[in-house]
């Protein structure tokens, strides 16, 4: 075990025994070492989307989660998650929000009546909104997690923070998301010329296949990546909570 990790297990070992009444935030740096703030306004200022992975889960034979790295596009980073559910919520909140900073397992709270709790992501979005998100699908939220939930929302509007409970995509969504997120990376890019194009053909709502066609008659196939790149990044939209085809009907996103 190294050092740094040394220091981290230290950090996360060394909670408060009492928080004498008060909401208490508990996270570790990138360099490893502890902190520990009172859950107030001033915790605006903390810069937890910084944080180091606060907790990962014990590994044993024959567990039913998943875990492993996303990488998140927005912010060019590998993300821990501990759930296949916490997995696909990342990908959403890469296409879907205009994120600048994120961190998963972020801290643990300490709440005044003794009980804690451990949110998932803390994101930062380009306007300085700051987030605090749990994962949880919709038929495991029960008595316990939903006064947990609870707690958790009325300390963020204390401090000022939104808070978000993201559950399952549902499997149309999921699906296309995943097909569009390998497309995710850089070198899949249409060249302005080709962006261009696209939005010029998108005057009108067109066929996948058509506009398609349109970057490349001969070939279609080989221009598609460049669609797909550009409804990742939202230049332009479809109704991904039907299957993607080659009947698609894309738009222009008039809002980016």
């Amino acid at each position: 075990m190294s050092l740094l990790e040394k220091r981290r297990r230290s950090d996360r070992q060394q909670g408060p025994r009492e928080t004498y009444g008060r909401d208490v935030l508990h996270w570790i740096d990138a360099e490893g070492i502890g902190h520990m703030a009172l859950a107030d306004s001033r915790a605006t200022g903390l810069e937890l989307h910084k944080a180091a992975v606060f907790r990962q889960g014990i590994k044993y034979p024959r567990r039913r989660n998943y875990e492993g790295y996303y990488w998140f596009s927005r912010t060019g980073q590998h993300l821990w998650y501990e759930s296949l559910t916490e997995y696909s919520a990342l990908m959403w909140l890469d296409f879907s929000q205009d994120i600048v900073g994120i961190s998963t397992q972020p801290m643990c709270i300490y709440f005044a009546d003794g009980t804690s709790h451990y949110p998932d992501f803390f994101t930062v979005q380009r306007d300085g909104t700051q987030t605090l998100c749990d994962v949880r699908p919709q038929n495991l939220i029960d008595a316990k997690a939903t006064e947990t939930f609870t707690k958790t929302r009325d300390l963020c509007q204390r401090i000022g923070w939104p808070y978000q409970i993201l559950g399952e995509l549902g499997l149309p969504m999921r699906h296309n998301l995943e097909w569009l997120a390998a497309y995710r990376p850089p070198r899949y890019k249409a060249p302005n010329e080709i962006q261009e194009l696209v939005v010029d053909f998108l005057s009108e709502p067109a066929r996948l296949l058509d506009v398609a066609r349109a970057i490349s008659s001969s070939a279609p196939a080989f221009s598609i990546h460049f669609i797909y790149n550009l409804l990742w990044t939202r230049e332009i939209r479809a109704d991904l909570a039907r299957p993607l085809s080659w009947n698609t009907i894309l738009r222009k996103n008039e809002n980016v």
